[in-house]
């Protein structure tokens, strides 16, 4: 009841000037006494259409800022009851609820509610009169996605990031980019894109802090194990080969197997699929039953196979592959089709006939791997020294 009196008795004054001064002298004493039930007298005012907007939008975002004094639990209550109070005239105090909402976004990050924190943030107006930076616009796209991954929410995730690319282009701020590309590597791998999601990690391995510089490196290494046998993977198991920090992880033996073309022996397999269990890596199945990771270890080891043999009977390939003689000549048959593997089948004799790479398209494939060793370099240098990769580019 105090409360209301004194606002009362400001609004009746007629001195603008005078009147937010005292104004602000209230919200400095209701915040002192930390009173939730004067906090909401206070926000009823001002969110009134009697008060106008002149004053209300300035005491407004004063008290935005100093929400935080009252503690997290006061806080948040306070916060929540504003927004519902000031839903109906959100265009008149756009920079007010910004500022509110990043603050209970924050306690609800705190208390580990990503989802709710995601969608504080949504609440934030981002296409409106404000004119906004894209940094700013394009930051809080990528931490709604962020959130939403935290709770493996990757759909949501993905329509965020979605909205941030289109600002990518004109976004300033580095970190900004490493975040952003930091979400499309996890997003990918959810996909099952795994060579895609193979080389975001390995740049990622290059642009983030030096303590997780290591971790993005062994989940590339992970995505390029489990992508799709051909040409493409084996550029990119070269990379991650000769990367002389890919010798201190425990999944460099698996990786060399990979890159030199070797057979993955059972207890290799199993030993792999071990630490992966220990990483808590989700291991998806393909038709119900087969993983992508068996796909993937049978299509190099079938690959493997072309490497050492100039043929092979179906039923010989099925146990080398631990399959049965018919989806032995599916795998092939879907290999060859889609030019990741040279041969061709004799379905009368259930013969396998595998070719020699030519020396031409594997002289290719080596320009094509250096050519994208190349672009890392560029986009680490990039990360690192933009001036001096601006200045470059306008001499040139």
């Amino acid at each position: 009841a105090k409360m209301d009196k004194r606002l009362a008795t400001i609004a009746a004054g007629a001195d603008q000037k005078a009147k937010i001064e005292q104004y602000k002298g209230a919200l400095a004493d209701l915040i002192s006494a930390k009173s939730v039930a004067d906090a909401k007298v206070f926000v009823d005012h001002m969110a009134s259409e009697s008060t106008p907007l002149v004053i209300s939008r300035q005491v407004l975002q004063e008290f935005a800022v100093k929400l935080p004094e009252l503690g997290t639990d006061l806080n948040k209550e306070v916060a929540i009851y504003t927004l519902e109070k000031v839903q109906p005239r959100v265009v008149a105090f756009e920079e007010q609820i910004a500022t509110i909402r990043e603050d209970l976004a924050k306690i609800y990050e705190e208390e580990e509610s990503w989802v709710e924190a995601a969608k504080t943030l949504i609440g934030i107006p981002l296409e409106s009169q404000r004119i906004l930076s894209a940094d700013h616009k394009a930051d809080k796209y990528v931490k709604i996605a962020q959130l939403y991954l935290e709770e493996d929410e990757h759909f949501e995730a993905e329509r965020f990031t979605t909205k941030a690319s289109v600002l990518m282009p004109e976004v300033k701020d580095q970190s900004i980019h490493v975040r952003y590309k930091a979400c499309f590597a996890r997003i990918s791998k959810f996909k099952r894109k795994f060579l895609e999601a193979a080389m975001r990690f390995y740049e990622l391995s290059q642009l983030l802090d030096p303590a997780e510089r290591l971790q993005c490196l062994e989940t590339a290494i992970v995505c390029a194990v489990m992508a799709p046998a051909g040409p493409q993977r084996s550029r990119q198991l070269a990379t991650l080969y000769k990367d002389e920090r890919s010798i201190e992880l425990p999944v460099f033996g698996i990786l060399e197997k990979m890159f030199l073309d070797r057979i993955l022996r059972k207890d290799e397999f199993t030993k792999f699929v071990q630490f992966l269990k220990e990483r808590e890596e989700p291991l998806a199945t393909v038709d119900g039953h087969t993983t992508v990771l068996d796909k993937a270890v049978r299509e190099h080891n079938l690959l493997s196979a072309s490497r050492v043999y100039n043929n092979i009977k179906f039923e010989e390939l099925a146990l080398l592959l631990d399959v049965d003689a018919d989806d032995a000549e599916k795998l092939a048959s879907t290999m060859i089709s889609e030019n990741r593997m040279q041969g061709h089948i004799d379905q009368l004799e259930r013969i396998i006939y595998f070719q020699e790479q030519n020396s031409l398209e594997l002289w290719d494939s080596h320009i094509a791997a250096a050519c994208n060793t190349v672009n890392s370099l560029i986009d680490l240098l990039a990360a690192k020294h933009p001036a001096f990769l601006d200045q470059v580019t306008r001499a040139q």
